[in-house]
């Protein structure tokens, strides 16, 4: 069982050129719907390769496995997915645990 904010969904989207655009506004969209009506999303980051712009990557926290999967499962997200398989080239989904987290700490001024 994992603790909140321990669980991670990660993927990995090579957007076909051209259709970044289309892509960022399909999972907006997506994305936008989770938070709205998916219990046990904790938020969710969509990240762009500086080096290959058609390189998108998305991570978000989950409370619980049983919540991700239901998510991955649902109706709405097979959907987004079949759209985005039209757009990417590579769709590299995950599931992460997390290991160690690190929070910054705060240096004092002159050190």
């Amino acid at each position: 069982m994992s603790t909140e904010g321990s669980l991670f969904s990660l993927a990995v989207w090579d957007v076909k050129k051209g259709m970044e655009d289309e892509f960022v506004e399909a999972w907006r969209s997506f994305a936008e719907w989770t938070s709205r009506n998916r219990q046990g999303a904790l938020g969710v980051h969509l990240l762009r390769e500086r080096t290959f712009p058609q390189r998108f990557v998305t991570i978000g926290p989950w409370e619980s496995v049983e919540s991700l999967k239901a998510w991955r499962e649902s109706d709405e997200f097979l959907e987004f997915f079949d759209r985005a398989k039209r757009l990417c080239t590579d769709i590299r989904p995950m599931t992460l645990d997390t290991v160690i987290s690190i929070n910054r700490v705060k240096v004092p001024a002159g050190e």
